[in-house]
């Protein structure tokens, strides 16, 4: 599989279009919209392993530009997409040695993920320099998404094998 020749295009140009199928989700969206998540969420995990390694400037963290009105029409589409039998939780065991464990729902994943990608597409359109947010994307994808997109991906799997997503496929 031959890798991007610019693997900040590439991941950039994935995490706009992640975030603009998220924002444009509907109860009544084209049912390839999951599909087309899953899909979205597996290339942006394997673009978030080649983001380089950059060292970020000495300016100070940039606050979120995400406004609560934005987060929360996010998160209602989100529901409304996956509607109540779809936002299932899952629940996994982190290690044998472990009896603890994590789960989640996978609304709240699709809305972490595209928390992160959106407030680092936000800076760049603002100008913040550029390796900044590489870093940031960088950095919450080892501490924050990339774990979220794994989780989603696993339950998108197990719904779609078990017949649970039927129809929702992404087709090409």
């Amino acid at each position: 599989m031959a890798a991007a020749s610019d693997p900040i295009e590439e991941f950039t140009t994935l995490a706009r279009q992640f975030v603009s199928v998220v924002e444009d989700a509907t109860a009544d969206a084209e049912p390839g919209a999951v599909g087309l998540l899953a899909e979205l969420i597996a290339r942006l995990y394997a673009a978030g392993m080649r983001l380089p390694d950059v060292e970020p400037s000495d300016a100070a963290d940039p606050a979120s530009l995400i406004t609560d009105v934005h987060g929360e029409t996010v998160r209602r589409r989100l529901g409304d997409l996956f509607g109540g039998e779809r936002r299932q939780d899952y629940d996994f065991v982190v290690s044998e040695d472990n009896e603890d464990s994590r789960g989640g729902w996978l609304t709240d994943d699709l809305y972490d993920i595209w928390g992160d990608l959106k407030d680092g597409l936000l800076l760049l359109d603002a100008g913040v320099n550029e390796k900044d947010v590489i870093w940031e994307w960088r950095f919450s994808f080892w501490t924050h998404w990339g774990a979220h997109a794994v989780g989603a991906l696993h339950l998108m799997h197990v719904l779609y094998g078990d017949g649970t997503m039927e129809g929702m496929e992404y087709k090409v």
